[in-house]
């Protein structure tokens, strides 16, 4: 009944459809034909009992509706029977000589009662008694193939048996006042003053308990599985309006559709199911007396139907459980939250975690320190020593990046900018950023190939967020980097990156794709995603010191090159390296150095 991550699905109309039917049809021959067979079978013995038509008047029933009638001969037809009346007319006659009689023969008779009578079934009498002076005890319904066996037993055997039923017109009409509390004292009285009438099904074996029994269970989970598969479907508009008995019978489900519902629903719903199973069980076995000769067909349909249903919304449970779980094996984990986000200032103003101090010595921040300055320095060419050699290094790098291997990923260069001066659009994204804590844009720009490209990099929410922007051919591409203790990066792209899927997760880190492509709009997704996997992954947001931006950035375009070569979207081999704290594979990063 749906899986977890999905806030809107499409309709469903075939699952209403194709379910409603499989339940309504399992419902009708259910309740109509395959409980009674199964009660019939449940009723009989291997051997029949033997009995005369007068112990069977006295006596009535046993308890075994499997009899042999012994000195029994079936009635003959009334001679103003249907087919007495249109034997009279003969079939060489003239037609209009025919026709003149039919007409004469109906006016001196009622055709509706001729025709009711020819509908009544055969009595079963004592052999040599008197057919207008023995009362109705036992009747063969007018079906061809039923006389047909009855008439070939006596001729045969001179015996008849057959399923023996005492569930007459009178009993059911007994049943329906004792079922809606009619109070109705002339047809109580008729009713109590009634004969009882037996019902015979002529037959010569017992009918196969174990083919009844896989009949009933079957159609009656037919109805269970198809009111889950009815339910677990939305209908559509034209759904509705075409199939509104199935769109209504789907609403049962919707609390735990595609999804919805938590505990106190399938709660509810196991409540409910058990009550009805319960009222199911009540008119089978308590008030029907399934497998009993005396057993009431009327009783059995109500409980078959309420039995089933119960057990439908029983099973609804475990179903959407077992649904729910293997969504979650086959598809892509959603990690996007359903909570509401936070806002900027709240996000921004988040404290991660304390640093587990223990596994932290001042040696090791010392030294992380001057490697990270170092490292700076190198970057950006603002030693002394490099800056009278910065030509020569750019010519050369820029013959090596030509001369490198296409399937092999390198970084692109950090470069110092002369004369740093932000244009229009990257200065609008910067003053947006000042709000939320985010320091001045570094004096350094991307090198492609030894081509420069207008860039904004800047570092803000608490040094949890190194904000990385590159204009290319007048378009604006931002990637938001954060990086884990446990070494996992979380990036933030703009809407528009050139990247085939929203999310993705890899060994180094994971990214997803934002609804914007101005980053004062990414920011509140991003802190979100970040805080979300360090709470999930039982670790905290590293705090990136000034001198890390650099390391920041081209660790985060080394992850996100990775996780597409994982998945094929590019077609490079991303090797290890290590940014400082930052390293690809992702390796624990310890301590901090940093205080927000």
């Amino acid at each position: 009944m749906g899986y977890t991550g999905h806030t809107s699905t499409p309709p469903r109309s075939i699952r209403v459809i194709l379910g409603a039917k499989i339940a309504l049809a399992c419902m009708f021959f259910g309740s109509t034909m395959l409980t009674n067979r199964y009660h019939s079978a449940l009723s009989m013995k291997d051997a029949p009992v033997e009995m005369e038509w007068q112990q069977l008047a006295d006596q009535g029933l046993t308890d075994n509706s499997f009899v042999t009638l012994t000195d029994v001969q079936l009635k003959q037809a009334d001679d103003n029977s249907f087919d007495q009346f249109m034997d009279q007319f003969g079939v060489d006659a003239d037609t209009e000589e025919i026709e003149a009689q039919f007409a004469a023969a109906m006016e001196d008779m009622d055709a509706a009662e001729v025709f009711a009578m020819s509908m009544a079934p055969i009595q079963v009498i004592p052999i040599g008694a008197d057919p207008n002076s023995t009362r109705e005890l036992i009747a063969i319904p007018r079906n061809e193939a039923w006389m047909t066996e009855a008439e070939y037993q006596l001729d045969e055997y001179g015996t008849l048996s057959g399923y023996v039923s005492s569930f007459s017109g009178d009993e059911i009409a007994k049943a329906m006042v004792k079922l809606f509390d009619v109070e109705d004292a002339v047809l109580e009285e008729r009713l109590a003053g009634a004969e009882k009438v037996y019902v015979l099904q002529p037959m010569r074996e017992p009918l196969d308990k174990s083919q009844a029994s896989t009949n009933f269970w079957f159609c009656g989970l037919g109805v269970s599985f198809g009111l889950i598969l009815c339910c677990s479907g939305g209908p559509s508009a034209l759904c509705c309006v075409f199939f509104m008995l199935p769109s209504l019978i789907s609403l049962l489900g919707y609390p735990m559709r595609y999804g919805r519902g938590g505990n106190f629903a399938k709660l509810v719903y196991l409540i409910i199911g058990g009550a009805l199973a319960g009222v199911g069980y009540q008119f089978l076995i308590a008030e029907g007396q399934l497998g009993q000769p005396n057993g009431n067909p009327f009783m059995h349909a109500i409980g078959f139907v309420a039995l089933f249903v119960g057990f439908g919304a029983m099973l609804s449970v475990p179903t959407q459980i077992l649904c729910r779980k293997l969504a979650a094996s086959v598809e892509p984990p959603s990690n996007r939250k359903a909570s509401k986000r936070l806002s900027y200032e709240a996000a921004c103003s988040l404290t991660p975690p304390e640093p587990e101090e223990d596994a932290v010595t001042p040696a090791y921040i010392m030294r992380t320190q001057t490697n990270a300055a170092d490292a700076l320095l190198d970057s950006t060419g603002n030693s002394a020593d490099t800056q009278s050699t910065s030509t020569q290094s750019t010519s050369t790098s820029a013959s090596a990046e030509n001369a490198v291997d296409p399937t092999t990923y390198f970084d692109s260069k950090l470069t110092e900018a002369d004369a740093y001066s932000l244009d229009d659009e990257l200065q609008s994204i910067s003053d947006s950023l000042a709000p939320l804590g985010f320091a001045s844009p570094l004096a350094i720009q991307w090198n492609h190939q030894g081509q420069t490209t207008p860039t904004l990099i800047q570092l803000g929410c608490e040094n949890m967020v190194v904000c990385d922007v590159e204009m290319i051919k007048g378009d604006a591409y931002t990637r938001l980097v954060s990086v884990l203790h446990d070494g996992i990066a979380v990036i933030t792209l703009s809407k528009g990156y050139p990247v085939k899927q929203d999310q993705r997760l890899g060994t180094s880190g994971y990214y997803s794709v934002a609804d914007s492509h101005q980053p004062i709009d990414m920011i509140g997704m991003h802190l979100q995603e970040t805080v979300s996997k360090a709470e999930k992954r039982n670790t905290s947001v590293v705090l990136i010191d000034t001198c890390e931006v650099q390391h920041a950035c081209h660790f985060g375009r080394r992850v996100l090159a990775e996780i597409q070569s994982q998945y094929g979207e590019i077609d490079q081999e991303v090797a290890s390296k290590n940014y400082g704290r930052f390293n690809v594979p992702a390796k624990r990063v310890i301590g901090e150095l940093t205080t927000a």
